[in-house]
């Protein structure tokens, strides 16, 4: 889980997703947008990577980790309800998407389990708002 760390562009999800990838690869000479999945500001949700695909979302886990961002700055403030709820339907579908997958290959599927960012590297991305999405996931 991540969140932008400032405030909504006040743009389609899609275009703060484009504006994300442009960005990303401008700056950082990634091949695209970092996230796996956006929810954008306006409660709607980017696909913006296959779930298969390693983005580059938290070094050292981009093969194993799928990447959700919500649109703005939850370092001290909480997530809307809705923003809440669509982090859980985008879970849910990359749980999904995962499963198939791995059937798919004839592999064991193991579930995926909700992590904010700040867990697996040293930042303070997801944000105290961001973490208490995780932790409703996680319940």
């Amino acid at each position: 889980m991540h969140h932008f760390g400032f405030e909504p562009l006040g743009l389609p999800v899609e275009d703060v997703a484009r504006i994300t990838a442009e960005v990303k690869i401008r700056d950082n000479g990634w091949p695209g947008c970092p996230y796996h999945l956006i929810v954008g500001d306006d409660e709607r949700l980017a696909l913006c990577q296959d779930y298969r695909t390693a983005s580059y979302h938290v070094s050292g886990h981009n093969h194993e980790a799928i990447g959700c961002a919500i649109e703005g700055d939850y370092t001290h403030k909480e997530v809307r309800q809705r923003l809440s709820e669509i982090v859980g339907l985008a879970y849910l579908e990359a749980c999904q998407a995962k499963r198939n997958a791995c059937g798919k290959a004839g592999i064991r599927y193991e579930a995926l389990i909700p992590a904010g960012h700040l867990e697996l590297s040293p930042t303070l991305c997801p944000g105290a708002g961001g973490m208490l999405v995780v932790r409703q996931l996680r319940a």
